[in-house]
């Protein structure tokens, strides 16, 4: 089947999974997605696409593959399925990720329980992933379209779903012995509301693991749309993919700044 056929979970499928993972931990329950001994991390998915199902709800098959692996990852390292949970502010993507990962109170293999922040909400669980989900319509390759799109990126304003501060605290709060975040950074250090109502609460939740340094690139997860670029660039064309990647960094960092100076964060 070529890249052009595929539908985006087969493409999603073909991408790589092969990132090292961090083996570093302060936490004895953990050897697994941790980095520099840190038991909370981003994993940054910046060539993922979110689509709307017909109620409007939002999924992520890059998302769910990167998670699927994770999962698995965390399996192959010992950590029992029971102590697993991953969670979605979307509907859609909780069925999306029940469809592809193994999860119950008696599989050995896969999570515990899939399901939304809300359904989760006054529980806790030892290894909490939480997926964010929606994500720019174009992808990091086509860094033109990219850019523009991520510089307007308030017009994708995030629904009562995901803005809300008190269900960031219960997705960032659920877990006892590890957190790990799944989205797409340009996206979140994109949401910046001055002047208004609506909280800031996603930007400076995503600043801070900015200058924690916890944010781990997937960007070798690539949506079934940004394939045929990919594979433009050709299998070798390492310098040309370096410099779209320092693109990218270069734009997110003018995010982290500008977003700084409106909000009045003061960094050493």
């Amino acid at each position: 089947m070529s890249s052009s056929s595929q539908t985006p979970l087969q493409s999603a499928q073909r991408a790589n999974s092969d990132t090292p993972l961090p083996t570093t931990t302060t936490s004895p329950l953990f050897p697994a997605f941790l980095q520099e001994g840190s038991e909370y991390s981003f994993l940054d998915v910046p060539n993922a696409i979110s689509r709307q199902d017909a109620q409007g709800s939002h999924e992520n098959f890059v998302n769910m593959t990167v998670i699927r692996d994770r999962v698995a990852a965390l399996n192959d390292r010992g950590v029992m399925a029971s102590k697993i949970v991953v969670l979605s502010f979307y509907e859609a993507q909780v069925r999306l990720l029940r469809s592809n990962i193994p999860h119950g109170a008696n599989v050995s293999r896969g999570c515990r329980e899939i399901c939304t922040v809300d359904a989760f909400a006054g529980r806790e669980t030892n290894i909490a992933i939480v997926d964010f989900t929606v994500a720019l319509p174009v992808n990091s390759y086509d860094l033109d379209r990219y850019q523009t799109t991520a510089s307007a990126a308030s017009g994708l304003r995030p629904d009562a779903f995901i803005r809300d501060p008190a269900r960031i605290l219960t997705a960032t709060t659920r877990a006892m012995d590890g957190l790990m975040l799944v989205g797409q950074f340009a996206l979140l250090v994109s949401w910046i509301f001055p002047g208004g109502r609506m909280p800031n609460t996603i930007f400076c939740l995503a600043e801070d693991v900015f200058d924690r340094k916890l944010i781990i690139s997937q960007d070798r997860y690539v949506d079934g749309e940004a394939l045929p670029q990919m594979d433009a660039l050709g299998p070798r064309n390492n310098d040309m993919v370096n410099r779209y990647k320092a693109k990218r960094e270069a734009f997110i960092l003018r995010k982290i700044q500008d977003g700084r100076q409106q909000l009045g964060i003061v960094r050493p």
